[in-house]
């Protein structure tokens, strides 16, 4: 499904909070965003590595949908507002091609950057075939691209992987990297996920 858009949310607790934040997000309020029109699929992860701890990703039809009556109601942390910090959301439109679709893998290795304006249709071009290559590495199931059009860094790839150990593979790391375009690269963030509910699609 080529035409759907993305909005992610990343997100620390405090540790006291942590335990009953995550039964009520996966048993109450996830299903209650995705019962919201317009949003299509939903999943959560936990960090394993990189910056703030929890991180969730929901398909959703058009980014207006994240202004409908229902979704307005349901959105927010409610009494766990106090002990949520770092927050910080996107809302992406895909970049990569429509056969690259999400498997639900245990694991997700993600990466965001922005990169300066004279080198961005170059680095685009450069880094749709960076990513196939990065998919070819053992290991790697799927890739998606993403462009932010509201939140900070403006791209965003998402890598489903079979365990983190992949990351340090011999082909994998001849891969990696900016090569010509690292001086250009900025705002760079990796993080290393670990799915802690069912995904879940309407």
């Amino acid at each position: 499904m080529s035409d759907l858009y993305l909005w992610a949310t990343r997100v620390d607790i405090v540790p006291e909070k942590e335990q009953a934040f995550n039964e009520w997000y996966t048993r109450v309020h996830m299903p209650q965003i995705l019962a919201c029109p317009g949003f299509v699929s939903a999943r959560r992860y936990r960090a394993i590595e990189g910056i703030q701890r929890y991180f969730a990703m929901y398909e959703i039809r058009e980014p207006s949908v994240l202004q409908g009556e229902k979704f307005q109601k349901v959105r927010g942390w409610y009494q766990f507002g106090p002990g949520v910090f770092s927050f910080a959301r996107n809302v992406y439109e895909r970049i990569s091609p429509p056969e690259d679709k999400p498997h639900m893998s245990d694991y997700l290795f993600t990466t965001r950057a922005d990169i300066i304006p004279a080198k961005e249709q170059e680095w685009n071009e450069w880094d749709t075939q960076a990513r196939m290559e990065i998919l070819a590495c053992p290991g790697f199931i799927s890739a998606r691209r993403y462009r932010a059009i509201e939140g900070i860094q403006r791209y965003f790839a998402a890598y489903e992987i079979r365990e983190p150990s992949v990351l340090q593979g011999e082909k994998f790391q001849k891969v990696r990297g900016w090569y010509q375009f690292g001086p250009g690269v900025f705002s760079f963030a990796r993080n290393v996920y670990e799915r802690i509910s069912p995904p879940v699609e309407k």
